[in-house]
């Protein structure tokens, strides 16, 4: 069986300031247990009103993994899904 060499996890967000951390400790554990030498976390926020923003940019600046893309929009989380995938 082939090792996979790069995985792209894509979330959906919105108003999960609270939750994002917690997530995103559990998936790094995860990941790094699977020792996949390439990774991306992309955070796709859809339109959130609490901090779930200011949060994802933390993480970002402190991991060069995650990433995040901003709808201008709420637009569900189909959408959300969406814009993801393209940008992996």
């Amino acid at each position: 069986m082939r090792k996979a060499r790069k995985i792209s996890i894509v979330l959906p967000t919105f108003n999960e300031e609270k939750n994002i951390p917690v997530l995103y400790e559990k998936l790094i554990t995860i990941i790094n247990d699977l020792d996949i030498p390439e990774k991306e976390i992309i955070y796709v926020d859809d339109g959130s009103t609490d901090r779930t923003v200011a949060v994802i940019k933390d993480l970002a600046d402190k991991d060069k993994d995650v990433k995040f893309i901003r709808l201008s929009t709420r637009v569900g989380h189909q959408i959300s899904c969406f814009a993801g995938i393209k940008a992996s």
